[in-house]
């Protein structure tokens, strides 16, 4: 009988299509426990603060803020974590689809 071998697996950790996922596919930016994401519908971006571990779902993201237009984004980054994020000034005046074009 012949052996027969796994192919390795990926340490790299799967992408998510959940918004809530710290692994979600569509994150902008993250500055220490916040971060901005485009929408699953790509509607709007949305502003988020990651939540404590729990037992059975590991790490995720709380909403805290949905958003359209940049200047908005801005002042509740801002508001929230207590500093600029420079990295939300290169994003369009007002959400576009794909979020960053």
């Amino acid at each position: 009988m012949q052996a027969v071998l796994e192919q390795p697996r990926s340490a790299a950790p799967a992408v998510s299509h959940r918004e809530t996922d710290d692994t979600y596919h569509s994150v902008i930016v993250r500055h220490g426990p916040y971060r901005v994401i485009i929408c699953r519908d790509d509607h709007q971006w949305i502003f988020q603060k990651r939540r404590k571990r729990f037992k059975p779902g590991g790490t995720g993201w709380n909403y805290l803020a949905y958003v359209a237009s940049k200047t908005s984004l801005i002042r509740i980054a801002l508001e929230y974590s207590g500093h600029a994020w420079p990295e939300l000034e290169a994003l369009p005046p007002n959400f576009r689809k794909g979020g960053l074009s």
